[in-house]
């Protein structure tokens, strides 16, 4: 990600804002020349004022041609800054679309090393600021336009001022080089301490309900205060040195006219009127000298940030989760031949799994924490690569077409996260292709159909924020439901009744038991859902300690 790469689709826009602004400077001009020669002919005899090369004009018509001037000036402008906002927030969207899609696309293993709050740092403050790389940008094309009309017709009017006014600008601009440098130095340090900061308040959100019960509000509002701290310092020096830019370029150029007007006297300037015209030009010039030196501060602040864009972005496109080619079948046993898994150097979380899940059955996952039990589980849902070692039949599932098996599997998981929408947004889980029937069959089987029917409107009725006005038995229930309803062929659940009381549990497991030609693996700790479970899988260290096949009774569904 590049600025070049951001601003080519607007580059019609830009090509449209340098002429607008070449329009509106020219308008500027050619006021301030007017007006210039309007104020120091109104109390002479004569009705007409000079202008360059010995032409004269009515003082009449200057004074409509200077309206004209400001009006023309007033109008460009507005269409110009329209232009750039649009382009800003073009550029907004289509950076976090990029971002967004190429987030989605990496793999889990990538996915989960991401700290939390991170990709919602990048897609919110990041791509904002990043964005207005194109504001920076477009302020730079619109000085540095303006500040060459008005040196050229101030050179046209007088060339020797205004070669020095030249020089003078072109000074300048080396002279704010150091400056430049520090602001970035500080910028990244600003964003480092930003990102941190949104890490504890993410982190402090997630055990909202720890920090309340064990009472350690100060310490917890501790923690924050200092992230907030070190980040608005930080932040502080950022944005004062940014802000300092203007003041230090505007000071020196003042300073500088005065030495260019020392000059003039000493060069015996005689034509007041002239002399009068070229400083007002060079007095503008400076100002957008000025406005381009903001501008060229603003982008270097801002590509700290599209810089850091950058890196995740190429991160994402390098750990893209692997796709597939083959269609397999999923009514065919599901088999481990040696299965061993290792995260980087801490040694294997599986060793050496060997098993096979017949098609339709029913398969327990038990163990102590740490058994390897959710690192099974992530490789039999094809998140990560097993290199080999498991098969749908006779066919690797790491060359399984991803697009195919994500219709084929589905999981409950752990924990029960839900949309901010609907019963249905949540159930249909943006599957549009899941009908209401379906939906509402699925919420039957996961024993939630009478409480939805009692709901105000029914499946339309919305369940607040990330399902905040249920409980959790019902966004268990729901989350078991949005796995039903695509009617997948292997089903993976995971702690799927830790939340449900027995009659909600047991008419949960009923349903469970009942489905034909699913083959369903459940980790689980509850004696009622290993019931209805063929065999159970027990592990250890990594390793299968035992798989039995359990004597299937009716305790756990009677209740």
């Amino acid at each position: 990600m590049t600025p070049i790469n951001i601003l080519r689709p607007e580059r019609l826009s830009l090509a449209a804002i340098v002429i607008l602004t070449a329009i509106s400077t020219l308008s500027e001009a050619g006021f301030l020349v007017l007006v210039t020669r309007l104020g120091l002919s109104l109390g002479g005899e004569s009705d007409a004022i000079p202008l360059v090369g010995g032409a004269e004009l009515h003082i009449d018509s200057a004074l409509m041609l200077a309206a004209g001037c400001v009006l023309v000036r007033f109008a460009s402008s507005l269409v110009s800054s329209w232009l750039t906002s649009r382009a800003l927030a073009r550029s907004a969207v289509r950076m976090r679309k990029e971002l967004v899609v190429a987030w989605l696309d990496t793999s889990w293993a990538h996915k989960v090393t991401l700290a939390r709050g991170r990709v919602q740092q990048l897609l919110s403050n990041y791509t904002q600021t990043a964005a207005t790389v194109v504001t920076a940008l477009a302020r730079g094309v619109v000085a540095t336009v303006s500040l060459a009309a008005l040196l050229i017709l101030a050179f046209v009017t007088e060339p020797a001022l205004t070669v020095l006014a030249v020089l003078v600008i072109g000074t300048l601009g080396f002279a704010m080089v150091p400056l430049r440098r520090t602001i970035r130095k500080h910028t990244v340090a600003a964003s480092e301490a930003q990102l941190e900061y949104a890490a504890v308040v993410y982190e402090t959100e997630t055990v909202a309900l720890e920090i309340q019960v064990h009472g350690v509000h100060d310490a917890a509002a501790k923690r924050v205060v200092d992230a907030a701290s070190r980040a608005a310092h930080t932040l502080r020096s950022s944005h004062f040195l940014q802000a300092a830019v203007s003041p230090s370029y505007q000071s020196i150029a003042y300073l500088s006219l005065v030495v260019l007007l020392v000059i003039g006297r000493q060069a015996g300037v005689q034509d007041v009127a002239t002399l009068g015209a070229v400083l007002l030009l060079l007095l503008r010039s400076l100002s957008y000298g000025q406005s381009l030196q903001v501008a060229r501060a603003q982008y270097v602040g801002a590509r700290v940030y599209l810089d850091s864009l950058a890196d995740e972005l190429q991160g994402f496109h390098e750990s893209t989760a692997a796709t597939g080619s083959e269609d397999g079948s999923p009514t065919v046993e599901i088999v481990s031949d040696g299965l061993t898994f290792s995260y980087d150097d801490d040694g294997p979380a599986l060793r050496g799994i060997d098993f096979t899940f017949e098609p339709g059955e029913t398969v327990g996952i038990v163990g102590p924490s740490g058994s390897g039990k959710s690192t099974l589980v992530e490789l039999l849902l094809g998140l990560r690569d097993s290199n080999g070692a498991l098969r749908l039949g006779e066919l690797e599932l790491d060359s399984v077409n991803r697009a195919w098996w994500s219709h084929q599997v589905a999981l409950v998981p752990q924990d029960n996260e839900l949309l901010t929408g609907t019963v249905a947004d949540n159930v249909r889980f943006f599957r549009p292709e899941i009908t209401d029937e379906q939906i509402v069959q699925a919420c039957r089987a996961a024993a939630l159909d009478a409480e939805i029917d009692s709901m105000p409107h029914g499946y339309d009725t919305h369940l607040g924020e990330r399902g905040s006005r249920l409980s959790g038995g019902q966004r268990q229930r729901l989350c078991i439901a949005r796995a039903l309803a695509g009617a997948p062929y292997i089903l993976v659940l995971d702690e799927p009744t830790s939340a449900l009381d027995e009659r909600s549990e047991a008419a949960v497991l009923r349903s469970l038991d009942a489905l034909a030609g699913v083959t369903t693996v459940i980790v689980t700790h509850r004696p009622a859902a290993l019931d209805i479970c063929d065999r159970v899988l027990e592990l250890d260290a990594g390793q299968i300690a035992s798989i039995d096949t359990r004597e299937r009774s009716s305790t756990g569904l009677n209740r």
